[in-house]
């Protein structure tokens, strides 16, 4: 079933017109003459405009006649033949009942001369109008001016229609001299209506000022067909000349409430703008309850600002027009000639004859309605006004009529759709859907249970102008206690690709005993099974429903995905009368997620009692989408600011949805169904309630609302005071699930319960580099989670295997020195591993362990702080540590698949793993060991494994506010000219205040002493002229030589600027280690693998440390990449 309302409305005059085009003629536009061919002339009938030419070219046939030839199909006819055979052809072929009236031929013959005068026109320029160049005889052009903004505005002409050439054309031939003054843009012309408009405003107002009476008002307030609220004043009064006179004194639009006193206000001002306080007479309006408050409120502002007391009530006249209006509507009485004549046809009746005003009386209220249907669809243009007039679809409408109760809604921009519009989008394919005689309820009883949006992908919003169609199906029939249930499901799609899903839930109030109708459609959630056991493939392989597809597939050790429908037919006692389920099973590339089908479920039964395909997955597999529960429910939003009054009248959310339920909107009605009033739409409770879960969620441009899904339990009446209450229960997949429901404040009853998911607030994964790593890290979470205590339990089989070691105990245990026995098969196997480590020394292959040969039996490392110190087993044990804490916490359905992530040196090649998964656990484990060991052993080291590199931190803004970030390089070259010893800044992390500097012992101790006497000597010293002969050189002189004298190693301390970083003996980043990084990146190649790589997990999503930008792989950012690389 589909719903398409931007394709109908493109289709409006989508028929072809011909274009009449005219003969030539003579261009001169004093005496234009016009001469046709015989041919042409005899060419009145409207057959020729079924011609692919037109009726003015000639078409001939082999022999060199001209022919008439259809421009639906092939046929031919002879031109001297007449057009009688061809009107046949046309009637019995195409069905186009085609007259040739003498109107007809009077319609051509005046297009012709039209056409003329437009062809001449396009061959000569417009004139420019020019007052001292051209006379004028007896034009007078302010007349000219005036006349035609009359025409227009009386007309309703638009000012594109008042500029065109035919138009110009008629006045010209009319009287040429007209040319020069005719406006030529429709700028012209506004000016000129703006112009005319201030003269003529001027005229009434000292007209009405002079008026001999009081100056009384019609007003009135509606909606435009563009939804606009256009408030009306007309001011009727006795003239100075003694006569009835009345002009419009304003078509204002009416922002904000259609309240009384916003009404008054805008009235008020048109009072004041004419100067007519004191002249205020009588106001005669409709009965709108509005009217008698803006009375009132007019009352006060007289009063207020004129001292002038003026009785509302008195003043206040109805109009009986409008009380007789709502009466024939009230009955389906039309007889005026507008609802009557039908503008589109020429033999419409004008005057309605007594014999049909009785056949209308005779007709009962159905019957007159569908006459009206009738009559309104019959014609497209009829259909798309009604549409309009009725605000169906109207974005504008409906967020004003859904956010008007909110005092400070929560929404997106005025052209993106809120999420709940999809139900408008959706309602009339959803509601046809429910229309089938098989379901038999009564619609008097039906009553709507609840409201499901769902976003299909990632597709953004829906906005103004979008074309879209909508499929709906009825999913699901069910007779439970209450009533007959029904479930429709509807998919929107924009652009052929599909969007959003809405599923509806609707009860039909009573007792149904049959199940003859009764079905259910259902998409099974998706399900793995792991078959790790020969056992559980055997079985899997052993069912009848399994339709293998790739036999030679070995599924042991294989993960599989289910993904089902079934389609159930119940019967008596909890019984199916049917069942199928069919379906596909596969494996997912752990990458690229391309799929790699292994069989096809397809299961059907008669009457059975249960489904064995599902028995089975509930028994073996788990669901794919994993929702984890949350131990204390969170409550979000502010709870004052989550209450909302429900409208006082139901018609607005009528016409902005096109729900125009009597239960809603009728009284009578509502009595008639046994309520206690006309119920509050349940659409509208839910997008209210939707808009304060957005609030209290913070939904904006970068946080989405993914799906939102609403139970309404009980009826809303109008006027009721909600309260909203929204919790955040659990995660899944990175979203949060939201639970809420909304109360009546008064009764205390819940009226609407739900659930939504919504993003995270934008996040950013972030993993720490070396100098981080602390004993005991992560074992806390070792010990509670399971993933976890995977992780590490890995990682520990994967180092005990290949070097000998656990991991996980040099992080409980910090030991100083750790050795490795090669005794056995299995460690000459691990001496075999070291001994193949090596690095490039001049294009060599050099070993990484030097002392281990083919008859060492075993090998201590050792470091005097710990071997979590040193950097072979830090680097890992940091990369293990985040991988554990990542996976952890992707398992409690916490990780936002779409936000940033990001590591510190070390920390990237985590982040790229744990999350960019650019290469399997153990190879990351293997690429980070052997960069701590090249970088370990590429610095000399003492007896105790020591070495005399360290890094630092540091901040400038403590040494001095305007030290830059030029200023602080010169101060560390400046220290490592004077030491003698390395020292680089190597980490730009955070501009003007954290830097990380590299270097020897002495040197970082020197410039801790350094930056203490800039900081505590700020008047003395100024940085930014180092080699101008300042204080600054000889201070880093006598540092440099204190450094010099303190016992190796030199214990560095922290400073008033600087902070040590504790555990780090490498001089990483600095250009000490520039000789490893050919052989480094020598190994990265031969782990990462091209086709491995996901670009998906790491465009716009990865920052890497280089540029400081998310990951991009287009050619300007590779181009900055690599030019980034080589600084």
């Amino acid at each position: 079933m589909s719903s398409q309302p931007s394709d109908m409305l493109s289709r409006l005059g989508s028929e072809p017109l011909d274009n009449l085009d005219s003969p030539c003629h003579d261009p001169t536009p004093s005496s234009p003459s016009i001469t046709t061919s015989a041919a042409t002339k005899r060419r009145y009938s409207k057959v020729w405009h079924y011609t692919p030419v037109g009726r003015n070219e000639v078409t001939l046939n082999a022999k060199g006649k001209s022919i008439w030839r259809c421009k639906y199909c092939t046929k031919e006819y002879l031109e001297s033949g007449g057009t009688t055979v061809i009107l046949t052809h046309l009637k019995d072929r195409h069905n186009i009942d085609v007259s040739s009236t003498q109107e007809t031929r009077t319609a051509l013959m005046q297009a012709t001369i039209v056409d003329a005068f437009e062809k001449a026109q396009q061959t000569t320029d417009y004139k420019r109008r020019c007052l001292s160049t051209v006379a004028t005889h007896h034009l007078d052009p302010a007349v000219v001016e005036q006349l035609y903004v009359r025409w227009i505005t009386t007309c309703s002409v638009s000012f594109r229609m008042a500029t065109l050439s035919e138009f110009r054309t008629l006045l010209c031939y009319l009287n040429p001299e007209i040319d020069n003054w005719l406006p030529s843009s429709p700028s012209t012309i506004r000016s000129w209506t703006l112009r005319t408009y201030e003269t003529q405003k001027l005229r009434v107002k000292r007209e009405i000022q002079s008026a001999l009476s009081k100056i009384h008002f019609t007003v009135d307030l509606w909606t435009s067909p563009n939804t606009l609220a256009i408030l009306g004043i007309v001011a009727h009064y006795i003239s100075e000349s003694g006569l009835l006179e009345y002009s419009v004194l304003a078509l204002r639009e009416l922002d904000g409430k259609h309240s009384g006193p916003n009404m008054a206000d805008c009235v008020m001002e048109i009072i004041n703008d004419y100067g007519i306080a004191s002249k205020v007479g009588y106001f005669m309006m409709d009965n709108a309850d509005n009217n008698g408050t803006m009375m009132k409120a007019l009352s006060t502002l007289l009063f207020d600002q004129y001292q002038i007391v003026y009785n509302a009530e008195h003043h206040r006249l109805r109009c009986n027009g409008h009380i007789i209006n709502l009466a024939a509507q009230s009955f389906l009485f039309q007889t005026s000639d507008e609802s009557l004549a039908d503008e589109n046809s020429p033999s419409a009746l004008t005057t309605p004859t007594e014999l049909e005003m009785e056949q209308w009386r005779r007709k009962g209220p159905l019957g007159k309605l569908h006459n009206i249907v009738v009559y309104i669809q019959r014609s497209p243009q009829r259909l798309a006004n009604f549409r309009e007039l009725s605000g169906g679809r109207n974005l504008a409408g409906y967020s004003f009529v859904t956010e008007n109760h909110m005092a400070s809604p929560c929404g997106l921009d005025e052209k993106t759709a809120p999420f709940d519009f999809a139900i408008v989008v959706a309602w009339q394919a959803m509601i046809k859907a429910i229309f089938p005689t098989a379901i038999n309820g009564d619609f008097m009883k039906l009553v709507h249970l609840s409201n499901e949006f769902r976003i299909l992908g990632d597709g953004a919003p829906l906005r103004s102008l979008d074309r879209v169609s909508t499929h709906a199906e009825i999913l699901a029939i069910r007779n439970e206690p209450v009533g007959r249930v029904v479930e429709v499901g509807a998919i929107i799609e924009r652009d052929s690709t599909p969007v959003l899903e809405v599923i509806s839930q609707f009860l039909f109030r009573g007792s149904y005993t049959d199940h003859g109708v009764c079905f259910e459609k259902k998409v099974e959630p998706k399900t793995y099974i792991l078959l790790d056991t020969p056992a559980k493939v055997t079985v899997l392989k052993s069912k009848q429903w399994f339709q293998s597809v790739d036999s030679g597939t070995d599924l042991l050790g294989q993960t599989v995905i289910f993904e089902l429908k079934s389609l159930t037919r119940p019967g008596q006692d909890s019984n199916y009368r049917s069942v199928q389920t069919v379906g596909q099973l596969y494996r997912e590339h752990a990458v690229t997620k391309t799929r790699h089908i292994i069989a096809n479920v397809h299961y059907q039964c008669e009457k059975t009692i249960g489904n064995p395909v599902i028995d089975y997955l509930q028994r073996h597999g788990s669901s794919v989408d994993v929702v984890k529960q949350k131990d204390d429910p969170q409550p979000l939003g502010d709870q004052e600011s989550l209450r909302f009054t429900s409208p006082a009248t139901n018609h607005g959310y009528a016409y902005a949805s096109g729900d125009f339920h009597p239960i809603h909107v009728s009284e009578p009605f509502s009595k008639y169904a046994n309520l206690p009033g006309t119920i509050t739409h349940g659409m509208f409770t839910s997008a209210a309630v939707r808009q304060l879960v957005d609030k209290a969620a913070g939904i904006n441009n970068n946080v989405r609302m993914r799906s939102y899904k609403c139970t309404f339990v009980d009826m809303v009446l109008p006027g009721t005071q909600l309260e909203v209450k929204v919790n955040h229960k659990a995660t899944k997949h990175g979203l949060r699930v939201l639970s809420f429901h909304a109360t009546n404040i008064t009764t205390g009853n819940k009226v609407l319960i739900g659930e939504a998911e919504v993003d995270q607030q934008p996040s950013a994964y972030i993993f720490t580099g070396q100098g981080s790593q602390t004993p005991g890290m992560g074992m806390d979470l070792y010990t509670t989670s399971e993933v976890a205590r995977g992780v590490w339990d890995s990682a520990d089989k994967f180092f005990f295997e290949t070097y000998g070691f656990m991991i996980s105990e040099i992080v409980k245990h910090n030991p100083k020195q750790l050795t490795i026995h090669f005794g056995g098969r299995r460690g000459r196997k691990i001496r075999q591993n070291y001994m193949d480590m090596t690095t490039d020394c001049n294009g060599q292959p050099r070993p990484v362990f030097k002392s281990i040969t083919a008859t060492t039996t075993k090998y201590t490392f050792q470091h005097s702080a710990g071997l979590l110190y040193s950097t072979e087993f830090a680097q890992p044990a940091l990369t293990i540590l985040g991988n554990a804490q990542f996976l952890h916490l992707k398992s409690h359905g916490l990780v936002d698949p779409n936000a940033l992530f990001a590591g510190h040196s070390l920390g990237e090649y985590t982040a790229l793993s744990a999350i960019g998964a650019i290469m399997p656990f153990e190879q990351i484990l293997s690429v980070v060991f052997y960069r701590g060991l090249v970088m370990q052993s590429s610095v000399t080291r003492d007896a105790n494994g020591c070495s005399h590199f360290s890094l630092m931190a540091i901040n400038p803004s403590r040494i001095r506010q305007s030290l830059t970030t030029e200023s602080l390089q010169t101060l560390v070259s400046a220290i490592a000219t004077a030491t003698g010893n390395l020292l680089e800044l190597v980490n730009f992390n955070v501009a003007g205040q954290q830097y990380v500097a590299a270097g020897t012992l002495p040197a970082l101790d020197c410039l801790t002493y350094v930056a203490n006497y800039m900081a505590t000597h700020p008047t003395e010293l100024e940085p930014s002229h180092l080699a101008m002969g300042t204080k600054l050189p000889a201070v880093i002189e006598m540092w440099a030589e204190e450094a010099s004298k303190k016992p190796e190693p030199t214990q560095l301390k922290r400073g008033l600027a600087t902070i040590p970083l504790d555990g780090i003996d490498v001089p990483f980043h600095s250009s000490f280690l520039r000789s490893e990084i050919d052989a480094f990146r020598s190994v990265l190649h031969s782990y990462i693998k091209p086709d491995a790589i996901d670009a998906r997990r790491l465009v716009g999503k990865y920052v890497s440390n280089v540029t400081g930008k998310p990951f991009d792989i287009s050619y300007r950012a590779v181009r900055e990449g690599v030019r980034a690389d080589r600084q």
